[in-house]
């Protein structure tokens, strides 16, 4: 196999590839193809213009990152691909590990891609790979045979001078935008105009980037983080001193907006820019700040581990240096690593002292958020009617203060416990009105939660096809943003369709797949969910063996998270252990 080269328009290779992904899903072909890029900002710029065309294809682009995951590393990157050929996906991969002293590619995870690239043709791998151009002679003389397998290659031009105009053609872009009325693109319009005349009537660039930093903030508290994290690489390239309390302002910023943007990777890089520049500075309370805002990074990807970690140093340093509210934050984030683990008790007392706080100091917003994260552990202990009042007064307050997201989750919460009570009315109407705010703010992963939900009050309603459909949307949303927690309850939930249907095997291989994940990024809870639905699959199957080992593993994450169907579990794996010794004690007649 061998790949022409081309050099066009980002848009252009944007289609083109979108056009080679669908072609290959529906001849049943491999696809591997190769995007050199000259600056990190281009490639951002173009995975949002490649992942909107794939979306209008029904491609769903997933995306691995090697540099930045050390879960899709070496011998790890090869079955995720294979994955994904099972599905109506497209690969990604964004970054490559590197060498510690030098910064150079990790010749080892090369001579492992380019050792096991017969996998390409074998399994049908789809995938783009991503290098810096810098990197081009590295992998061609470290991984050659693998340069021959690849079926296109395109190079991304540097970042030309229309380029730079793009944050100033915002009615092209934002006519994408269905969620902005009329009304607010007008406003934003002329903000930016405002602003582009400052810029250009201002000559010293450190003025400039200054400006840039405050229209990066500006667009972000707009819900255009896209559009933030543009102003806030203009502001970057001004600076030439990247040691400057600016630089660390706008690395911070870009940071944030690409966070918001599902750009986890890409925001990961530039946080830890912010966080160097803190360090170097003695700006301890940035420093902190920092380090809680990486932590959610490394939660989303499920590295409860390092984001524990991260977080107890952010939490150190915000005592330290007397930030009451910082102090607050990062204890609520701090227990939700506990209740991932099911370590609810200590998960309480963390939020306590989260709640503690924020009312101490007026914090409003805080104090919704911690009260709805008490809420959630009262629905675990099966304390519904307390937690329905705790998230009635956390309502409250997010329309008090206009806290348009806050009330999208906690609807979507209060919408659950009306579902525990066979209320399903009242729970899809909770339902619809907390996706229409997430839909309105551009909250994908909490609209892919609440499509989960709806699809469970089909089910309950015996409305299969429609709940099926609204999980497939579901999963498509958590895929594409990387959201591997969300991904792991859809597929349960898909699961359970299938068996209904009598598509026995579909519903074990979903439940695998989804008891992967869960055990991957450490979903305690999770995994005792999915663990019960294998052992009564496995039971179904006469395979009491499996259907013990399953039912175990639920027992003891029932005892670790005092679940409330402990008794529950506890007998149905104490019933399996007595049919299983009945059959081992009956006599084997002989043939």
């Amino acid at each position: 196999m061998t790949g022409s080269d081309e050099k066009a328009d980002a848009a252009a290779i944007a289609v083109d590839i979108a056009d080679q992904a669908a072609d290959s899903l529906k001849a049943g072909r491999p696809l591997f193809l190769i995007v050199y890029y000259e600056h990190e900002a281009v490639k951002i710029a173009f995975l949002g213009k490649l992942r909107q065309a794939l979306g209008t294809r029904g491609i769903t682009p997933q995306t691995f990152d090697p540099g930045q995951r050390p879960e899709h590393g070496a011998g790890l990157l090869y079955p995720l691909l294979s994955a994904v050929a099972e599905t109506q996906s497209l690969a990604l991969i964004t970054g490559f590990p590197r060498m510690p002293a030098g910064g150079d590619l990790d010749l080892s995870f090369l001579e492992y891609l380019n050792l096991h690239r017969d996998l390409i043709p074998r399994n049908h791998l789809r995938f783009v790979l991503f290098l810096h151009t810098a990197d081009a002679g590295t992998f061609i003389s470290s991984a050659g045979d693998l340069w021959d397998f690849r079926h296109h290659t395109y190079w991304l031009e540097g970042r030309p001078e229309a380029e730079r105009l793009s944050l100033w053609e915002f009615p092209e872009r934002a006519s994408t935008i269905v969620r902005l009325s009329e009304e607010e693109k007008s406003t934003v319009n002329e903000h930016l105009e405002k602003v582009h005349y400052l810029i250009q009537q201002t000559a010293e660039p450190v003025e400039k980037a200054s400006l840039f930093l405050d229209l990066s903030r500006w667009l972000f508290r707009r819900n255009l983080p896209s559009f933030a994290a543009d102003a806030a690489f203009e502001g970057i390239e001004l600076l030439p001193d990247k040691s400057s309390p600016l630089r660390g302002d706008l690395e911070f910023n870009l940071g944030y907006a690409l966070r918001k943007d599902h750009q986890l990777a890409e925001a990961l890089h530039h946080y830890r820019n912010a966080l160097a520049i803190s360090q170097e500075i003695r700006d301890r309370a940035g420093e902190g700040t920092t380090l809680n805002n990486i932590s959610q990074i490394y939660r989303a990807w499920g590295r409860n581990e390092e984001a524990l970690k991260t977080l107890e140093e952010s939490l150190a340093i915000r005592r330290e240096v007397g930030d009451r509210a910082g102090e607050g934050a990062t204890l609520n984030n701090i227990s939700q690593i506990f209740d991932s683990w099911g370590r609810n008790e200590e998960a309480l007392k963390t939020l306590e002292e989260s709640l503690a706080i924020h009312r101490e100091i007026g914090g409003r917003a805080g104090e919704a958020l911690a009260l709805n994260n008490i809420a959630h552990i009262y629905v675990a202990w099966g304390r519904n009617e307390e937690a329905l009042k705790t998230l009635e007064e956390s309502l409250a307050i997010c329309r008090e203060i206009g806290d348009r997201a806050g009330e999208g989750t906690t609807l979507n919460n209060i919408s659950q416990i009306y579902d525990s009570w066979g209320r399903y009315d009242e729970a899809l109407k909770t339902l619809e009105e907390s996706l229409a705010i997430r839909r309105e703010i551009g909250d994908r992963a909490g609209e892919g939660g609440a499509l989960n939900n709806i699809a469970q009050i089909y089910r309950a309603w015996g409305r299969n096809e429609e709940a099926l459909k609204m999980l497939e949307e579901s999963l498509a949303i958590s895929r594409e943003i990387g959201a591997r927690a969300i991904e792991g309850v859809i597929l349960n939930n898909i699961s359970l369709i299938y068996k209904v249907w009598g598509r026995n095997d579909e519903a074990l291989k979903t439940l695998e797949e989804s008891l992967f994940i869960r055990r991957e990024i450490g979903d305690r809870a999770g995994e005792g969910i999915t663990s019960r639905n294998l052992a009564m699959e496995y039971q179904r199957r006469g395979d009491l063996g499996k259907a013990g080992e399953y039912a175990r593993c639920t027992v003891e994450i029932d005892e670790e998270t005092n679940h409330p169907d402990l008794e529950k579990d506890r007998a149905f794996l104490q019933k399996l252990e007595r049919t299983l010794a009945k059959r081992k004690k009956q006599p084997t007649l002989p043939a």
